[in-house]
């Protein structure tokens, strides 16, 4: 048995470990760049109204897991935004997102990654963006509806052949078709059978902290393997794994991550395709000494290729403007993108898309639909509607002042 000095002992080399784990951020692009994000918070689902919180933050990854952003917002049906300007050399990137529930990517004012139409929680997705030299608009808009609350964005230059693997993701996203798990239990590091003891999990993820997996069982040199069978959509996958000491890997058999060495936390990743149907996952750790933990997660990839956002500086198109629309003067008020607004045709989505209003930019209006659910406006020289959703009136505004045009 341990003396009590040797357990406070390890639980202060824990506590040590932790706090510097936590101090240290994840290096990325965008924080080597000082990227700040001006945050704003919103108590509803829809970045409506006046933000509950505003806020500088240095990344976008947060973990809010059952909770919310503050004691002021819901933990369910709340939504926020993110903006910096970014500089970026000529090149192709690389943008990808996690989130649970939906998310919206904006680089210069246009989206590459959108799930708020399509929800695809626990999926990490990218975008290939090709960008002139200069500073780039990042925004990311985020709505939480119920259960978990996570968000995790980042960035990575794309250099020829050398793409870079997608940014490691730091949060702690749901097993994907989480079917359970059988585990056994050796009392040495090498795996020798017999195992001590079997159970069933939910997940091979567990911390031991200074313990033992249970009371038969050695607080150092022990060892587990976790093995499942997990039935998946065909795609390309990413495992993300943290242990402390050795871990190994396994898909259907073959070895994805071999790391049977002393560890004090060091995250590895393995990306692999899979056809549709089930596929058996293999899971082994060993403990040599002091604390002992494992953290595994398995996300599905999605990569679109954007391309050229935008045309350069100097190069803009002449300014449309739609040929039904009436001949209409500026009432004297102003419409406010609440969000990347699209201008279209008509008074209906379903209308050609035309133009848009970046975030926080400015526009006249001049009319209205008879049920005041959407503008028309005027935008460097683009005449066209927007929806009511997205855009704030001016305060004080009478809508009545303003004509049904459409």
């Amino acid at each position: 048995m341990l003396s009590e000095n040797k357990i406070m002992l390890r639980r202060m080399a824990f506590l040590i470990i932790l706090f510097g784990l936590l101090a240290v951020p994840t290096v990325t692009i965008g924080a080597a760049n000082g990227a700040v994000w001006k945050a704003e918070y919103f108590g509803n689902a829809y970045l409506i109204g006046e933000p509950s919180i505003k806020r500088d933050e240095q990344v976008v990854n947060f973990d809010w897991g059952l909770a919310s952003p503050g004691s002021n917002i819901p933990s369910d049906n709340f939504s926020a935004r993110f903006g910096t300007d970014v500089y970026f050399e000529a090149g192709v990137y690389r943008f990808s997102a996690l989130a649970d529930d939906r998310v919206r990517v904006s680089v210069a004012f246009q989206p590459v990654i959108d799930t708020f139409d399509n929800p695809k929680p626990g999926q990490l997705l990218s975008a290939d963006v090709t960008l002139p030299a200069g500073v780039h608009h990042l925004q990311i808009d985020y709505r939480e509806e119920t259960y978990s609350a996570y968000i995790s964005f980042n960035w990575a230059r794309v250099d020829g052949s050398n793409a870079p693997q997608l940014p490691i993701v730091n949060v702690s996203a749901p097993l994907i078709n989480p079917n359970r798990w059988t585990v056994a239990y050796y009392a040495n590091p090498n795996l020798s059978e017999p195992f001590v003891y079997k159970e069933s999990t939910d997940s091979p993820s567990r911390n031991f902290g200074s313990g033992a997996p249970n009371g038969t069982m050695p607080v150092d040199n022990f060892s587990a393997r976790w093995e499942s069978v997990q039935p998946l959509e065909g795609g390309t996958y990413q495992i993300r794994v943290r242990a402390d000491d050795g871990v190994r890997i396994y898909v259907n058999g073959s070895q994805v991550i071999d790391e049977w060495h002393g560890a004090t936390g060091q995250i590895y990743t393995a990306t692999f395709t899979l056809p549709r149907g089930d596929h058996r996952f293999t899971v082994e750790f060993y403990e040599a000494g002091g604390f002992a933990f494992v953290e595994y997660n398995l996300v599905r990839l999605e990569n679109s290729t954007v391309g050229t956002l935008y045309t350069l500086p100097g190069t803009n198109p002449a300014p449309s403007t739609i040929s039904n629309t009436p001949n209409l003067p500026p009432t004297g008020y102003l419409i406010t993108a609440a969000d990347t607004l699209i201008v279209r045709s008509g008074p209906a989505r379903s209308f050609a898309r035309i133009g848009t209003i970046p975030y926080e930019a400015e526009a006249n209006i001049l009319g209205r639909n008879s049920s005041s659910t959407w503008w028309l406006v005027e935008y460097n020289g683009v005449v066209g509607w927007v929806s009511a959703q997205f855009g704030r009136i001016q305060p004080g505004a009478n809508i009545n002042d303003i004509p049904v045009a459409g």
